[in-house]
C-alpha cells in the first residue's frame, strides 16, 4: 500500500478544511480619539471588515445561508456580500464592533451580544471575542463543517487613525507588521490625519497563533 498515496487527501481535505474556518482578515478602523473616549469610561462603535474565502466553488449556497445566519449576530446596518473569486467565492462582511471600557465589558457582551469587541484598560486596546461567537460557530457549521470563523484570523489589521492635535500620542505593539515590515517592538508617533495600520499574523509561527493566551493587542500613550 502506498501509504503517501492514501494521506495525501486527508492531509489536503484537513487543510482545505481549516482554510474554511479561519477567517482571511479582520480589519477595524479606530481613531486615537476613540481610545482616549473609552479609556474615560464611555462605549463607542468602530468600522470593521472580515473576509472570509472557500475554496471551491459553492454550488450549494452555503455562503448565502451562512450570510443569513450571521445577519441575526450583527448590527442591523452591517453588510454582507458573496463574491466570486479566482479559486473560490469570498464573503465580505462589513460592520462595527464595540469599543469598550474593560469594567463594563461583561454588561456590553450580556446587552448587545457582540461577536468580537475591543476592550480598553487605560491606553491599552486587546481583542476579545465573545461566548457569542462560538454559538455562531456550531450553527454555521450546522450549515457546512468548512463554514465558521474560529480566531485568530490569519491576518487582524488595527487601522489607527491620529485625530487629537496638537497631542503628542504614539503607539505601541509588540512583534507586529507594519506596511509588511516586521517589527518586533513598534513604538511610533501617532500624527494627525495618517494611518497606521497594525498587523497581527495569526499563522504558524506567530506569537498570536495562541488567541486565548495572546490575542492582537496595542497600547495608545498620550504625553
Amino acid at each position: 500500500m502506498n501509504l503517501k498515496r492514501l494521506l495525501t487527501p486527508l492531509i489536503l481535505g484537513s487543510a482545505l478544511l481549516l482554510q474554511g474556518c479561519t477567517p482571511d482578515e479582520i480589519e477595524i478602523t479606530v481613531y486615537s480619539s476613540d481610545i482616549e473616549t473609552a479609556s474615560k469610561g464611555e462605549a463607542v462603535e468602530v468600522p470593521a471588515t472580515v473576509r472570509f474565502s472557500m475554496v471551491g466553488k459553492d454550488e450549494r449556497g452555503a455562503l448565502q445561508q451562512a450570510s443569513e445566519l450571521a445577519r441575526r449576530w450583527l448590527p442591523a446596518e452591517s453588510k454582507i456580500e458573496v463574491t466570486k473569486a479566482q479559486f473560490g467565492d469570498k464573503l465580505i462582511v462589513e460592520t462595527k464592533v464595540p469599543l469598550v471600557p474593560a469594567a463594563k465589558a461583561q454588561q456590553l457582551i450580556q446587552s448587545q451580544r457582540p461577536l468580537i469587541y475591543l476592550e480598553v484598560d487605560g491606553g491599552q486596546a486587546t481583542l476579545r471575542r465573545t461566548q457569542h461567537l462560538e454559538v455562531l460557530n456550531r450553527e454555521l457549521r450546522n450549515i457546512n463543517m468548512m463554514l465558521g470563523a474560529t480566531l485568530p484570523a490569519r491576518s487582524t489589521v488595527i487601522a489607527l487613525v491620529g485625530d487629537r492635535p496638537p497631542r503628542a500620542q504614539a503607539v505601541e505593539a509588540t512583534a507586529v507588521f507594519v506596511n509588511d515590515k516586521a517589527v518586533l517592538h513598534l513604538k511610533e508617533p501617532v500624527v494627525n490625519r495618517r494611518t497606521i495600520n497594525i498587523r497581527f499574523s495569526g499563522q504558524d509561527g506567530s506569537v498570536y497563533k495562541d488567541f486565548e493566551r495572546i490575542p492582537p493587542s496595542f497600547r495608545l500613550i498620550t504625553n
